[in-house]
């Protein structure tokens, strides 16, 4: 709005906020409508209700009434319990109505605007005199002139660092705490391991495992004497080269024994079994699935279920063999929790809650699993294919390829009920193929484990590979494609479009672009020194082949960009410079900022919906 120079200091014109204001009729006196809207058939004073005639017969001494309640005040007072509760009302329908972003509460400047030095006659070219400190005046000659030039570059300068200073500051904070955070995450891995504690000294431990990496969720078993734990096992400090693996410490001797030796896939959750052994949840493929391990030297047993996702198992721990209770969900089945009468009865399972019922009376994109190869290594890929309602293997479909993140994720077989992106652009008419690329989980370690060294090239090219396969078998629409991904799916979406112009249009979330600075400022640098096999100066070859920076000049397909503003996991700086890079390269391009928002999108409900 402008400036103002209070003792030659500069401070901005701000905005009045004002307060939350009532809705009340100015004919009748009464709250919740408008004059306009008003049915008294004559208008009433303000303080004694009495009706306004045309000769003013007003008297103040008159006793004072309340529109509300007939009370001794006036109708607008803070003393009328009616207007008390009103405001309250106001006040949390306000703050609801924030929280969901349908306002947004006005704020005081935070910068200073530009200033114009000319508006101030102090820093005024435009001098006629100059008065002598013996107070005679005389014109101005090329010393003073250069005086008042000089003054004029300072006032400039001190503008422009006074709008810089809360920037850097702002910058500076967020930077102590990534490095603070870094260094503690660090400090963890090395560290975390079982630790023991002396019954008879709370400070003496004693330390039970020397694994590489960090054990998660500990349990007794049922008889006290195994400490039961999931692994996220770490390469040389490097993140995780394994998929997550379920452990067993034996507290009589200290020996560590791995449990479903047999299973190959990722071990999302375990239960101690009340009678011994051990129910493991795991992922094979595109299902979560249950099993069971009587005893160490027995191999997991599937237990036969539904085609799906299997999570938060329970079971009784009253006795063997007793009922258990999970969540489910698939494609076709919106997630419930079930209870069966055993572990032998999951196909009898019966539904205990009912609360995404809605999803069951409407039509919904159909799914199956999609294979193809990668021809350069003749690898087999997976990945979930949605179709839009009614249009179950239709052919000439336009084709979106969502990307999950990770790396070390994997697409599934279920249907949630929040906001999804496959689901939701399969109802808007879209054939979507979420790839599970090489770095998925559920496909094995060595599966999970090509990734590394080429992070970005080889999923990218297991990708592309199942986009040709569609369009060659007729599914897909060549003219109509489109890709996005969020987290590490943004990553690939980078990458994929400076490796084909094909796609007619990205979407990239919170996705990484140059990996030396990504290294540098996010909040798990781990990651990026496994994929890459070392530190950036270790390996800058591998960090430079594998960041779409580089390859910029090939992008040809307009771009849409979201990030979290406080986003410390791929830092806002990545999109920025993404944005950048495109709209220099003339490509269009639309970037998207979340406000107080970190990497999931999650402190505000619209804001994931708008994601």
């Amino acid at each position: 709005m402008g400036c103002i120079s209070i003792g030659n200091v500069m401070l901005p014109i701000t905005p009045f906020l004002q307060g939350h204001k009532i809705t009340y009729c100015t004919r009748c006196w009464c709250i919740e409508h408008l004059r306009s809207k008003c049915q008294t058939s004559s208008a009433r004073y303000h303080i004694c209700l009495e009706e306004v005639t045309e000769k003013p017969t007003y008297n103040y001494l008159q006793q004072r009434r309340c529109a509300q309640f007939d009370e001794n005040h006036h109708s607008l007072s803070s003393q009328c319990q009616n207007i008390k509760t009103y405001k309250a009302h106001l006040k949390e329908n306000v703050n609801i109505a924030l929280s969901r972003c349908f306002l947004r509460r006005l704020e005081p400047l935070k910068q200073m605007p530009n200033i114009n030095p000319d508006s101030f006659s102090l820093f005024s070219r435009q001098i006629q005199y100059v008065v002598s400190i013996w107070g005679s005046k005389q014109i101005p000659g090329q010393q003073s002139a250069d005086k008042v030039n000089v003054l004029t570059a300072l006032t400039i300068q001190l503008t422009v660092m006074t709008e810089n200073n809360p920037r850097m500051e702002k910058k500076l904070k967020e930077m102590n705490v990534r490095f603070n955070y870094e260094t503690q995450v660090l400090e963890l891995l090395r560290w975390i391991n079982v630790q023991q504690v002396s019954s008879s000294s709370s400070s003496s431990l004693s330390r039970l495992t020397y694994m590489e990496g960090v054990e998660q969720e500990l349990q007794l078993s049922s008889d006290g004497k195994h400490v039961l734990f999931r692994l996220w096992a770490l390469s040389s400090g490097k993140v995780q080269t394994t998929q997550r693996r379920l452990y067993s410490l034996d507290l009589t001797n200290g020996q560590v024994d791995r449990l479903g030796k047999n299973f190959d896939g990722l071990v999302t959750q375990y239960t101690v079994k009340s009678g011994g052994g051990v129910y493991i949840i795991g992922q094979l493929g595109l299902n979560v699935q249950i099993y069971t391990q009587e005893s160490l030297t027995d191999d997991a047993i599937y237990q036969q279920g539904w085609n799906g996702t299997y999570e938060r198992f329970t079971a009784s721990s009253h006795r063997a063999g007793g009922p258990v209770a999970f969540a489910f969900s698939s494609s076709e089945r919106p997630k419930e929790v079930y209870l069966a009468e055993s572990i032998d009865q999951l196909m009898s399972a019966k539904p205990i809650t009912n609360d995404n019922e809605l999803f069951t009376q409407r039509v919904l994109p159909q799914a199956t699993a999609y294979h193809w190869k990668n021809t350069a290594d003749n690898q087999v890929i997976e990945g979930v294919l949605h179709y839009p309602p009614g249009k179950f293997n239709a052919k000439n479909l336009p084709l979106l390829v969502l990307i999950h993140g990770g790396p070390n994720a994997a697409s599934l077989n279920e249907l949630q009920a929040t906001w999804n992106w496959a689901t939701m652009a399969a109802t808007e008419g879209w054939l979507v193929l979420e790839p599970n690329y090489r770095g998925s989980t559920g496909y094995g370690d060595k599966f999970l484990g090509e990734i590394r060294h080429r992070s970005l090239s080889l999923p990218g090219q297991d990708i592309l590979m199942g986009v040709d396969q569609l369009t060659k078998d007729g599914i897909a629409d060549s003219k109509r494609l489109a890709v996005g991904g969020y987290s590490y799916g943004g990553f690939l979406t980078n990458w994929l479009i400076t490796q084909t112009t094909r796609f007619n249009a990205a979407l990239s979330g919170a996705g990484g672009i140059e990996h030396v600075s990504g290294w540098g400022t996010m909040d798990l640098p781990l990651l990026l020194s496994y994929l890459h096999g070392g530190f950036p100066w270790e390996v800058p070859q591998v960090y430079q082949s594998e960041s779409p920076i580089y390859y910029m000049n090939r992008v040809r397909t307009p771009t849409h960009i979201v990030v979290g503003e406080n986003d410390v996991r791929v830092d806002a700086d990545q999109s920025f410079i993404l944005e950048r890079s495109l709209h220099y390269l003339g490509i269009p391009v639309q970037l998207l900022v979340f406000p107080n928002e970190g990497h999931a999108i999650a402190n505000f409900p619209w804001s994931g919906k708008i994601k």
